[in-house]
């Protein structure tokens, strides 16, 4: 990465950061639910949501790490 990054490097950095706090965010809440109230609709949708998030992050940075 260059010492100076541009724009578009931070955007993505940024993104990719949020992106990743989502999805730990979301396995916490969902391991939760879980606990909480079991195997209810609540539970699946937080868990699809973060499938969702994770399967986001792998399409859009698979490229970019190697």
């Amino acid at each position: 990465m260059p010492k100076n990054p541009t724009t578009s490097v931070r955007v993505w950095a940024i993104f990719r950061l949020l992106l990743g706090f989502a999805q730990t965010s979301g396995a916490a809440i969902g391991l939760g639910f879980l606990v909480s109230t079991g195997v209810s609709t609540l539970t699946i949708t937080t868990v699809c949501i973060t499938l969702s998030l994770s399967l986001l992050s792998l399409c859009l940075f698979q490229e970019r790490d190697q």
